[in-house]
């Protein structure tokens, strides 16, 4: 059984641009919960919103060196009313046109790009208020 990752979490209270949470690196080896590959991963976004505010978007991203990060996931604008949202990214599916790497402005769910680590990236605007969360999750496999 593998854990489920946080890979951000925060009470949003002024506009964010391009805020990233903690990077996830899972362990490779033949000893490791995932073998010597990521199979895939569940990835989630729970917006619980309070007031104020205009846009809230998000996106799971992955890299293959840790600089350069491109879009996997994205919420689509989460805006003003609470929301839970899952999508399923898997390692294996077969990429048999080039898609356009995107850093922050990706709308859709990429499969068949998973690279060694993952991070979340938060853009919001206008202020919330009153207690307006963000949860973005994985779930490796």
């Amino acid at each position: 059984m593998h854990d489920m990752i946080t890979l951000y979490s925060a009470t949003i209270t002024t506009a964010l641009t391009g805020a990233v949470g903690a990077t996830y690196t899972p362990s490779f080896s033949e000893n490791s919960p995932f073998g010597t590959q990521l199979n895939g991963a569940i990835v989630g976004w729970k917006f619980t919103y309070g007031s104020g505010g205009t846009s809230a978007k998000a996106w799971v991203q992955t890299s293959f060196d840790g600089i350069t990060w491109y879009d996997i996931a994205a919420t689509g604008d989460m805006a003003v009313t609470s929301v839970a949202k899952i999508a399923g990214v898997i390692a294996q599916t077969p990429i048999t046109t080039a898609v356009v790497a995107t850093d922050g402005t990706g709308t859709t769910i990429v499969s068949g790009v998973i690279g060694a680590m993952f991070r979340a990236k938060v853009t919001t605007t206008g202020t919330y208020a009153t207690a307006t969360t963000l949860v973005v999750y994985m779930y490796p496999y």
